[in-house]
């Protein structure tokens, strides 16, 4: 018997990592390994992070690290979302079977800095991105566990007696309502919060429509399609289902909801323990557009699969409660934070810490500069009568801010964000001769959006997974960085001193 090994690190330690870059080492036992822990070190930030807890892999690493069986023993593959933002030390706890550990750590050094994290000089006021990963220390409990409960509050002759017989179902009711009841009072409690409150969104899924008849004629069933559930809820079809002479179907579409609630989570086809089937609650069809119109006046629906992702807008409510509005395109992180940061304003230092914290998560970076600073003038000697030139201003690429006319309101009261270029974020501009063929390689590494699939030169979309993706669009846009950057616009515009201009550009675009 031997203690656990680490062997095969690549990069070979101590090497130079990109900020993107993923590290891999095998860990190997004979006898079996019991578990590994993998951790981070982080020294420029002071932050060790958890990356394998022995079961998993963590929030910030999920996405794109992996553990993989090999003979007596893993291979890990990490790397962390969305960049390192310092040069880590990996640490492993490793134990096996009988007992034997090993703990071993190595050194890689970044070829560039692209993150600053936050160091413990943060205002009394919180600023700063929601972290979503974070534990409300909120439950809600389900039904088993009423149940349970009835099962040891109750004497256990009478309940044994109701399984064995007729009226456990009756137990059974009223433990779902308790299970509702439980999960309205977390997400209620989560929507009080900027930290965990999210946006409205619509619930979306799956039905089918069927013919009750054999008709010679084929029919489509267009998008728009009004249906109802039995309680009442609204939802619109929006794909087309299409049905050919004598097809009775079923032909599936996909749906969503009218209105962004958590009540149009409807519930699908149920089967009971005593084997009867419940229908799904989507059954009628209240406006039925179809191509040619009045084609197929028999067709009806059902609902298979639960409808999902439905939840109301808690977090608008929390900013129009502060008088703010969620601008177009704006992510619930972005909103969340000018809700937090609302007493953090004026000082530059203020300033810098809220652009920061809406880059922070995308790979980018900034430079923060003032026109009357003396190395913004391309000589030092210049006389001083209106209107100064920039000439040759020596800021870094992200600037373009140069060979400008300022008036003297603009010279002496003038401070410019100057941003890196960002990677997609929600690209539906297109591309020809586009090389993606894999889910993966639409998403990018740094910033963690993806762009469009686009149509030209991709073989067969099927390789891009089940997900729905964003299809390109002629003259498309980024929206998701039109958003960021119409939420740095408004932050610094909020947060400037009175007569203090504010400037923003970013590299590449004037």
């Amino acid at each position: 018997m031997a203690a656990p090994v680490v062997a095969n690190r690549t990069p070979t330690p101590p090497s130079l990592i990109d900020s993107d870059d993923s590290v891999s080492f095998d860990v190997t036992s004979v006898p079996a390994l019991q578990r590994v822990m993998v951790f981070v070190l982080l020294p420029g930030a002071e932050v060790q992070e958890v990356v394998h807890d022995g079961t998993d892999f963590t929030s910030r690493y999920s996405a794109f690290s992996s553990r993989t069986a090999i003979a007596n023993g893993f291979r890990f593959t990490i790397r962390r979302q969305p960049v390192w933002p310092d040069s880590p030390t990996v640490a492993i706890f490793a134990i096996n079977t009988a007992l034997e550990e090993t703990s071993s750590s190595w050194v890689y050094t970044l070829t560039d800095s692209i993150v600053e994290l936050y160091d413990s000089t943060l205002p009394a006021f919180p600023v700063g991105l929601p972290d979503r990963s974070l534990n409300t220390n909120l439950e809600s409990f389900d039904q088993d566990y009423f149940l349970r409960l009835v099962g040891r509050t109750l004497d256990s002759e009478y309940v044994a007696g109701l399984q064995n017989g007729e009226g456990y179902e009756v137990l059974q009711a009223q433990a779902k309502m308790a299970e509702r009841a439980s999960l309205a009072v977390k997400r209620t409690g989560e929507g009080l919060f900027a930290l965990f409150a999210q946006g409205p969104a619509y619930a979306t899924g799956t039905v089918e429509f069927y013919r009750t008849a054999v008709a010679t004629a084929s029919v489509d069933v267009l998008p728009g399609t009004v249906l109802s559930s039995a309680g009442g809820r609204m939802f619109i079809t929006l794909e087309t289902a299409t049905f050919a002479p004598a097809d009775l179907g079923p032909k599936t579409a996909r749906v969503r909801a009218v209105f962004p609630t958590w009540q149009h989570n409807v519930q699908g086809a149920v089967v009971t323990p005593g084997g009867i089937t419940i229908e799904g609650e989507i059954d009628e069809i209240k406006v039925l557009y179809e191509d040619p119109p009045f084609g197929d006046p028999t067709i009806r629906v059902r609902q298979i699969t639960e409808l999902t992702g439905g939840r109301t807008g808690d977090l608008d409510m929390l900013a129009r409660e502060v008088n703010l509005q969620r601008r177009t395109n704006e992510s619930d992180d972005n909103l969340a934070f000018r809700i937090r940061n609302l007493p953090d304003n004026i000082s530059p230092n203020a300033i810098q810490r809220q652009v920061k914290a809406l880059l922070y998560g995308t790979g980018a970076t900034y430079t923060f500069a003032e026109t009357w600073e003396s190395e913004r003038f391309g000589y030092l000697d210049c006389e001083f009568t209106q209107p100064w030139f920039v000439y040759d201003d020596a800021r870094s690429r992200f600037s373009n801010v140069r060979n400008l006319w300022l008036d003297n309101r603009e010279h002496w009261g003038t401070f410019w964000i100057c941003a890196s270029k960002i990677q997609p974020l929600k690209d539906l501009g297109g591309m020809y001769d586009e090389a993606a063929s894999t889910a993966a390689q639409l998403r990018s590494s740094r910033s963690g959006g993806r762009r469009a699939v686009s149509a030209y030169d991709l073989p067969d979309l099927s390789t891009t997974g089940t997900e729905t993706f964003f299809g390109f669009c002629y003259d498309g846009r980024d929206v998701g960085q039109d958003g960021l950057n119409r939420s740095l616009r408004d932050t610094l515009d909020k947060n400037r001193a009175a007569g203090i201009v504010a400037g923003l550009m970013q590299e590449g675009r004037y």
